[in-house]
Formats: C-alpha cells, sequence, structure tokens
C-alpha cells in the first residue's frame, strides 16, 4: 500500500486549522456572554419574542408614530456641524 504524503498532510492541516478554530479564551467567552445578556435585557415582551406573530402589523397610533419621527429626525446632526474643524489648545497653564 502506498501513503500519498500530500494528502496526509493536507488532512493533517485542515485538522490542525479546524481544531484551532474551536478553541475559545475565557475573555471571548465572557464577551458572548455579555453579549447575549444585553441583548436579552432588551426584550420587553418575553411571550412575544418566544412566539412571534406571524401577521404584519397593519396599523398603529398616527400621532405616535409621528411623534417618533420627528423626534429621530430632530435628533440628528447637521451635516455641516459634523464637518467643522476640531480646534484643540494645550496650554500649559503658564501666562502670556
Amino acid at each position: 500500500m502506498k501513503i500519498n504524503f500530500k494528502n496526509v498532510a493536507a488532512a493533517v492541516l485542515a485538522i490542525a486549522f479546524a481544531g484551532g478554530c474551536v478553541t475559545e479564551t475565557a475573555t471571548e467567552r465572557e464577551f458572548g456572554d455579555s453579549v447575549r445578556a444585553v441583548t436579552f435585557g432588551q426584550i420587553h415582551d418575553m411571550n412575544a419574542a418566544l412566539n412571534p406573530d406571524d401577521k404584519a402589523v397593519t396599523g398603529g397610533n398616527g400621532d405616535r408614530l409621528e411623534a417618533v419621527l420627528n423626534t429621530h429626525v430632530g435628533e440628528v446632526v447637521p451635516t455641516q456641524e459634523v464637518q467643522r474643524p476640531v480646534s484643540i489648545n494645550i496650554n500649559s497653564g503658564g501666562s502670556r
């Protein structure tokens, strides 16, 4: 039986690379727990999240929706204000 060393080497490398993807550090694990906790904390109605309605929303409170849209648009910073140059003055505390 003849062994093809190129195929064996390729298989060993594939297993080594796949094994490297499986390991997870404690920091990565804690970060994942943090992300899941924050996401879970944003759910207002857990029953609705676990059993979502299959029908689309067909209506809403017009005044409330308009207030939300106006508030959102009102909080957007104008482009001209964002593009202003930043001026930083560093003074060592001495007088001139």
